[in-house]
């Protein structure tokens, strides 16, 4: 299947499954169709022996090719997905002109992870906050890339955040840094910033109330104690003998 798309068509895949025309219209698709899809967008052009094993992981290699073979000829006789996919005798792709969330996401990611700007919006705050990979979907292949793109998500964030802290823009720091955290409350860099904007700003209590809900929340959960690396930022604050130091907490 290999037919020219008729209109522009984009992919969400962050949030949950949907395929969109021009007019923005959802375009109706089998939960079979859906999975294909989803693997081939994520992993750009796999052999068709990769989808087949992956979409069939119990049925043998024969069996899986089968399954693969009738599913690509019945989207061929129904052309349900209007040129989507672009196929050849050993490869699946989506077709060129087709958008995809994940990509943009992924590209913005990168580029301020790397220190550039988000060339595909002025605010990367509004890609980076999107919902989670295929929720709901527990496939085994799904769980790598929905990983990957959370770990790339944070680590722009958190780019965001140090970046608005350096530039004097506490807010707009704490909006991503928090943001962050929502989406891993274990992740100590996260709230290490979150404190630091807070001191930043002389929020001494408010960095505190931070750090100890952290702390809390480590000891629930891991049962384990912040780092060095968090609790230095606090140390001159932290209480002595188990209580706070009034001293400490008094602006000179």
């Amino acid at each position: 299947m290999g037919g020219v798309v008729t209109e522009s068509l984009h992919l969400t895949l962050l949030g949950g499954w949907d395929l969109t025309g021009a007019d923005r219209a959802p375009m109706p698709v089998s939960q079979q169709t859906q999975r294909l899809v989803a693997l081939v967008a994520l992993s750009r052009r796999p052999s068709r022996e990769y989808v087949a094993g992956t979409l069939w992981p119990e049925e043998s290699e024969h069996h899986a090719h089968s399954s693969l073979r009738t599913l690509l000829f019945r989207l061929r006789r129904r052309d349900e997905l209007g040129g989507l996919l672009s196929i050849t005798e050993s490869s699946i792709a989506l077709a060129r002109e087709v958008t995809v969330d994940v990509d943009q996401v992924a590209a913005c990611a990168s580029a301020l992870v790397a220190g550039r700007t988000c060339a595909s919006t002025p605010d990367p705050m509004s890609l980076l906050t999107q919902g989670d990979l295929l929720p709901g979907w527990y496939d085994d292949w799904v769980h790598p890339q929905r990983e990957r793109l959370r770990q790339l998500r944070l680590h722009a964030l958190e780019a965001v955040a140090e970046g608005c802290r350096d530039q004097g823009r506490p807010a707009e720091a704490l909006d991503a840094a928090l943001a962050a955290v929502h989406i891993e409350p274990l992740r100590e860099s996260s709230n290490r910033v979150v404190v630091g904007v807070h001191l930043q700003e002389g929020n001494v209590v408010e960095a505190l109330r931070h750090y100890h809900y952290f702390e809390r929340l480590l000891h629930d959960e891991l049962r384990i104690p912040p780092t060095t690396l968090m609790t230095d930022l606090v140390r001159p604050f932290l209480a002595t003998g188990g209580r706070r130091s009034h001293a400490a907490l008094t602006p000179a």
